[in-house]
C-alpha cells in the first residue's frame, strides 16, 4: 500500500465529529411545567373546598353564638323580673292575715282585736323575712356602731356610758352580712365624764414686765 493511499485512509484531524442524536420525544407525553400547573390546580381547587367548608364552618359557629346571646339575655330578663316570686309569694299570706284582721276589727268594733291581730300579723312578717336573711339590728343599749347606727342625736345623761345608744327612731336591717338599713338612733354623751376633765391649761405664756421693757 502507497504511502498516498495510507494518508487517504487515516482521519483527518480537522474532522469534526457528529453529535449523538437524541432520541426523539414523544409529543404526547406531559411535560415537567405541565405536571406542576396540573398540581398547583389541584391543591388550588383543595384550598377552594377547605375555604368554603371553613366559611361555613364560622356561618354556624355565628349562628350558634348570636342564639346564645339571645337565650341568655331571656334568662337574665327572667331572672331580674322574677327574682323576688319566692319572696314575693311568702308574703302572700300575711297580706291576707292583714286584711282579716281589719275586717274582723270593722265588723267587732274591737280596737282591743285589732291590736292583737296588727302585732299577730308583724310577727308573721317578721319571720317571713328572717327566713330570707333579713334581721333586725340591735340598738337600745348597745355601744354606737357607725356602721351599723346612724346617729341622729347626742343626749346628755348621767344613766349612759358615752356613745351608747339610748333611744331608736327607725329600726335597721341586715340583709345576711350586710347592712341593707342602717338604724337611726340618738346616743348617749355622759355628762359626769365631761364635768370630771380637767380644763385645759393655757400653755401660752404671759406676757411680763420684762418683757414689755425690752
Amino acid at each position: 500500500m502507497s504511502e498516498s493511499q495510507k494518508d487517504d485512509e487515516a482521519p483527518s484531524i480537522w474532522e469534526i465529529p457528529e453529535a449523538p442524536q437524541e432520541e426523539s420525544a414523544d409529543p404526547s407525553a406531559p411535560t415537567s411545567a405541565a405536571l406542576d400547573a396540573e398540581d398547583l390546580g389541584k391543591k388550588l381547587s383543595q384550598v377552594e373546598v377547605q375555604k368554603k367548608e371553613a366559611y361555613e364552618k364560622y356561618l354556624r359557629t355565628y349562628a350558634e353564638f348570636e342564639n346564645f346571646k339571645k337565650r341568655i339575655a331571656k334568662e337574665q330578663n327572667d331572672q331580674n323580673r322574677y327574682a323576688n316570686e319566692q319572696l314575693l309569694r311568702a308574703l302572700l299570706p300575711v297580706l291576707d292575715n292583714l286584711a282579716r284582721a281589719i275586717n274582723h276589727s270593722k265588723e267587732s268594733k274591737n280596737l282591743d282585736k285589732l291590736i292583737e291581730g296588727l302585732e299577730l300579723t308583724e310577727k308573721e312578717f317578721v319571720s317571713v323575712m328572717n327566713k330570707f336573711g333579713v334581721t333586725a339590728i340591735e340598738s337600745l343599749g348597745h355601744p354606737f356602731d357607725p356602721v351599723h347606727h346612724q346617729a341622729m342625736l347626742q343626749v346628755e345623761t348621767d344613766d349612759q356610758d358615752e356613745n351608747t345608744v339610748v333611744e331608736e327612731f327607725q329600726r335597721g336591717y341586715l340583709l345576711h352580712n350586710r347592712v341593707l338599713r342602717p338604724a337611726f338612733v340618738s346616743v348617749a354623751k355622759n355628762t359626769r365624764k365631761s364635768a370630771s376633765q380637767p380644763p385645759q391649761k393655757d400653755t401660752e405664756k404671759a406676757p411680763t414686765e420684762k418683757d414689755h421693757t425690752q
